[in-house]
């Protein structure tokens, strides 16, 4: 924001839990605070959407020329609470794959989930697969074959046949490339359409993330990812 605006920086660090920046002309000290204000608004992950009110980000000016920036209480509190209920969604689904409908999975004190499975007989298998780390990645379809066409065999070089989740569709031709690493996403929350009212998820990446998703849906219109 501050580079876009031609507006000089330097110092920039984080302490204490906050981002420091100092700006170097005093004179565009007003301007730079109100583009870092302006990012409560421009915030890909508004406090309200979390079920909270108020500004996301507390801006201040500790000393002459230094802006620091820090998460609010309030967003702090509710990202803390949004990553639980992710949690808790993510065990859901990886006990029902066991089968066991009697499970009680629920949220125990600020960061800790309580889960209880009768009558199960390997409480390592359980431990094992709860641990599992998900990976996440935006890969784009390859639709030079059909499915029909990889299952007889003929899955072009760079490409795989994977599983689909998609009610009707049994897989997808995917192609191995990486075009966005999980790694860059910083927060993904179900939501729904307010035109459609179909189930929707509202993810945001970080900067580089950001860049890279939309030059590769930029050069890929009309695309599907999977």
């Amino acid at each position: 924001t501050l580079r876009k605006e031609r507006i000089g920086y330097r110092k920039l660090a984080i302490r204490e839990g906050a981002l420091r920046v100092e700006i170097r002309d005093p004179a565009q000290f007003d301007q730079a605070r109100r583009l870092i204000n302006d990012l409560n608004s421009e915030s890909g992950m508004p406090l309200g959407i979390l079920g909270g009110d108020g500004p996301e980000l507390e801006v201040d000016n500790p000393e002459k020329s230094v802006i620091e920036v820090r998460l609010s209480e309030k967003a702090i509190t509710q990202r803390q609470s949004s990553a639980v209920q992710q949690s808790i969604e993510i065990v859901r689904r990886r006990i029902d794959e066991l089968g066991n409908r009697e499970s009680t999975i629920q949220r125990q004190g600020e960061d800790r989930i309580l889960v209880q499975v009768p009558g199960l007989d390997n409480p390592d298998h359980l431990k094992q697969m709860l641990g599992k780390t998900a990976k996440l990645s935006f890969r784009l379809l390859d639709m030079s074959v059909s499915v029909a066409e990889a299952k007889a065999g003929r899955v072009p070089i760079g490409s795989e046949l994977l599983p689909s989740d998609e009610a009707g569709v049994e897989e997808f031709v995917v192609r191995k490339q990486v075009m966005v690493s999980g790694e860059n996403l910083i927060d993904a929350q179900p939501m729904t359409d307010s035109q459609t009212n179909e189930p929707v998820v509202n993810f945001r990446f970080d900067s580089v993330g950001g860049k890279r998703f939309a030059d590769v849906t930029s050069a890929n219109v009309g695309k599907p990812f999977a």
